[in-house]
């Protein structure tokens, strides 16, 4: 797994976050690791990118989404029961 994101990446910290954001997901998702790999041969930086953040979006609490550049507004009267 480390070296196919080592043949896409360029810089080896980045294969290895990649590496184990997948087995992350492998892990939550209960799916084996190389099938998750087999969906993400054919695809370059960007789209893996994408890829690994909809996956990860699916493990993690709708308020802190990866790759999501709209603000998230909370209910007004929620929002001021929140001490600063």
């Amino acid at each position: 797994v480390n070296s196919f994101f080592e043949s896409v990446f360029k810089t080896k910290l980045a294969a290895k976050n990649f590496t184990t954001a997948l087995f992350r997901v492998a892990n939550q998702s209960s799916t084996d690791v190389l099938t998750l790999l087999a969906q993400l041969q054919d695809q370059d930086q960007i789209n893996l990118n994408a890829t690994l953040a909809y996956y990860l979006n699916g493990l993690r609490s709708p308020s802190t989404l990866l790759g999501v550049n709209t603000t998230l507004t909370p209910n007004f009267f929620t929002a001021r029961n929140v001490l600063p």
